[in-house]
Parts: structure tokens; C-alpha cells; sequence
């Protein structure tokens, strides 16, 4: 894994969906030691809506006055940083009465070059007071893994994405701690991932099936067609 890093651009990151405590830990591996990291949360002061991400590659930041936004690239090759900060610019006014990931499907074919890239978004009223956020997440030949983890010691759960396989390195550290739902490889797509609503779907998907591990393991696989619908 360590080779895999050295030898190409790394995007790691993840969102709380579930905590009963502040400042749960979140997911981290020694593999990914040194890089260049960040956190914040999109629904204040909640352990819910925390997120994170450590990349090889530095982020770069945009705000959009007229929506009170601010977005945060990050993204595999330097080459599309331009068209897709471009084609974000313009996403809200375009195909009007779309879904958000029909937009975001339709920015990544006017881009041909291959790149795997996150798009941190933090909504706001007014300047300088967050009130939600989501993620970008797309993939042009360069996959995306995804997988809901589930820490066991904590009693908490992240929705994490990697240009990493990330799953066995996990494993190998904490054989017991992890359980894993994978999720469909993002490959040659776009997936829009909002932290409130899906804080809010897995609260409300947990209550209805249970916590027991088949509720779990509906309301995962409930999630996931809300992701990837």
C-alpha cells in the first residue's frame, strides 16, 4: 500500500453518519501518515456531519457569493482542476429542475482526461456560519472505493471513500473492531453524497429496521440505494 501512495495521487476521506459521543475517532491508517489533512463537521456542533479527509495533493478553494458556498477540490490530476472548478461555477444554473447527480454526471462528460476528485461543499446563510455541507465525489477511469465502516468499540458509523483498497489494511490492524459494507466502486460516475439528509436517512433507516445486525444490514443496504439512485 505504501508503494500505491508513493506512486500516485491519494484521496482519503469519510463522513460521521452515527456517534453517541463528541469527538468520536475517526478511521485513520499509518499508510496515509503525513499527508495533508482536514476536518470539520457540516451540521454544528454534532458529531453527526463530521468529516474528514487526508490527500496526497493539496486542496484549493472556491467561494460562490450569490449561493453561499464555499467548495473545496481536491483531485487526482492537475489538468482538471480548471474545468471542473469551471463547470461547478455554472452546475447550480444549469439542466434546472434536475437532480444534483444528474448535473454532476453531466460536468463529468465534457472532461476527458482520467482523475478520481472530491468536492468538499459548505453551505451556509450568510458568510462564516455553516449550517450543511455535502461531497462531490467523481471518478473518470480512476476508481473510487466505498464502503460504510462500522467501529465497534466506538458504536459509530462512517461512509469512507479511498482511491485506496482500504479495506485490508484496516482489517489487518483491527480484525474486531471494523465491520465493513462495502459499496459500489465509484468508477466512470459521479455520486452526490449530502451529510444532512444522509445522517438523517440513517437515523430514520436504523430506527425502522433495528440495530441488530440484519437491521443494519437493510438500512445499509437502503443507503446505498440512495447513493447510488
Amino acid at each position: 500500500m505504501t508503494t500505491e501512495i508513493l506512486g500516485a495521487a491519494t484521496l482519503y476521506g469519510g463522513v460521521v453518519l452515527h456517534a453517541e459521543r463528541q469527538n468520536v475517532p475517526l478511521i485513520d491508517m499509518p499508510a496515509l501518515s503525513g499527508l495533508q489533512s482536514r476536518a470539520g463537521h457540516h451540521i454544528p456542533s454534532r458529531s453527526n456531519g463530521t468529516w474528514f479527509e487526508l490527500n496526497s495533493v493539496p486542496a484549493t478553494e472556491i467561494y460562490l457569493p450569490q449561493r453561499y458556498k464555499h467548495l473545496t477540490l481536491t483531485t487526482t490530476n492537475e489538468s482538471t482542476r480548471i474545468p471542473l472548478f469551471t463547470g461547478l461555477e455554472e452546475l447550480d444554473s444549469l439542466y434546472v429542475g434536475e437532480r444534483q447527480s444528474y448535473k454532476l454526471n453531466k460536468l463529468l462528460e465534457t472532461i476527458d482526461d482520467p482523475f478520481a476528485a472530491v468536492v468538499n461543499i459548505a453551505s451556509a446563510v450568510s458568510e462564516g456560519s455553516p449550517v450543511s455541507g455535502s461531497f462531490y465525489l467523481f471518478s473518470n477511469t480512476t476508481p473510487l472505493h466505498m464502503a460504510l465502516v462500522f467501529d465497534a468499540e466506538e458504536n459509530s458509523v462512517q461512509l469512507v471513500w479511498s482511491t485506496l483498497d482500504f479495506k485490508l489494511d484496516m482489517q489487518a490492524r483491527n480484525l474486531f473492531r471494523y465491520v465493513f459494507f462495502p459499496l459500489p466502486t465509484i468508477v466512470n460516475r459521479a455520486v452526490f453524497a449530502h451529510t444532512q439528509n444522509l445522517c438523517a436517512k440513517w437515523w430514520k433507516l436504523t430506527k425502522n429496521f433495528g440495530s441488530n445486525k440484519h437491521g443494519l444490514l437493510r438500512a445499509a443496504n437502503a443507503l446505498e440505494l440512495i447513493l447510488y439512485k
